[in-house]
């Protein structure tokens, strides 16, 4: 009786078993078999070193350059660092995601490709162009992308977000990008003149909480003060605006790459910070139609726009 029950309990066991077989692994396994193939599988990213984008408005060839991707055909443009991380980070999810096939129609292909959200990609390595693919528009879940080989009427799903290839301009629009408590240092130049300021730190005794039979507390005050010309007021406070600038600048547009017509070449106005890992100049040139300024980096031929209330900051504090 006792071995009767056994092999019914072993039984009873591998039914259950099975059954959770059937409803789980095997029918996730079912359903995977069911989609269709994700055409990028093949491709190795890391060997990918070149990526054409291209829409109705513009073509834009990315090369690898240094683990770094660089605009083609510019002197000196890359691509901003958390956009690149994105784009390589996207490519990677998009050779491995599920693709659902949404339509067999090439007539039907438009209404999943816009103007706006209709990207042409060509993959490139050492060898040669590897892949060509369009992408669309993002999915209803707005976690996911349309996308279809070139010249095929299959338009697929990809279960990942690729609005990234979407962008209107990868140039990076970070001019200047220092630790600002590292700076020790600034110096204008304005129509032949020169001013230098330099960070000074003074040690002063608070009063404050001091409780009778205690020392006075010291602590550290930071000041600017000029040193050439020496004995001039400085503006604390303009300083300190001076500094969030020159620590952190993004244009507000990337004009033509020319110098015609900015106001460069006079280097009317110069700004330069140094300090403990920097030595950045920022020239500053005329404005244009629309009140923005030219300007440029002292180690770069890159031509930006900042707006008049940034150039004033700069030009004012002397």
């Amino acid at each position: 009786m006792f071995k009767k029950n056994l092999i019914l309990g072993g039984v009873l066991v591998l039914l259950i078993i099975s059954a959770y077989i059937y409803q789980g692994p095997f029918q996730e396994w079912q359903r995977k078999k069911s989609l269709p193939k994700n055409f990028l599988t093949k491709i190795k990213t890391e060997e990918i070193n070149k990526i054409e984008i291209s829409n109705q408005k513009s073509t834009t060839m990315l090369e690898k350059i240094n683990n770094r991707w660089k605009i083609g055909g510019t002197k000196d443009f890359f691509v901003n660092d958390d956009m690149a991380k994105n784009l390589t980070e996207s490519l990677q999810e998009l050779t491995k995601t599920e693709f659902e096939l949404v339509s067999s129609n090439k007539e039907k292909q438009n209404s999943f490709f816009s103007a706006e959200q209709n990207s042409n990609i060509k993959l490139y390595n050492d060898e040669g162009l590897k892949f060509e693919f369009l992408i669309g528009k993002m999915g209803p879940d707005f976690r996911s992308s349309y996308i279809t080989k070139t010249d095929t009427k299959e338009t697929y799903l990809a279960k990942t977000s690729l609005f990234v290839f979407h962008q209107p301009d990868w140039r990076d629009k970070v001019i200047l990008k220092n630790n600002q408590e590292n700076i020790n240092k600034i110096r204008l130049q304005y129509n032949g003149k020169k001013l230098i300021v330099e960070k000074q730190v003074g040690v002063i005794k608070s009063e404050d909480d001091k409780k009778e039979g205690e020392e006075s507390e010291e602590k550290t005050e930071v000041f600017w003060k000029s040193t050439e010309p020496k004995n001039i007021d400085i503006d604390q406070d303009k300083i300190k605006k001076v500094l969030n600038i020159m620590a952190d600048l993004q244009a507000i547009a990337i004009p033509e790459q020319t110098f015609d017509n900015t106001g460069l070449e006079k280097n009317s106005i110069i700004i330069q910070v140094t300090g403990e890992g920097i030595d950045q100049t920022l020239m500053i040139g005329d404005a244009n139609k629309d009140n923005q300024y030219y300007v440029k980096r002292g180690d770069s031929d890159n031509i930006y726009l900042i707006n008049e209330d940034q150039k004033n900051i700069l030009e004012e504090f002397k």
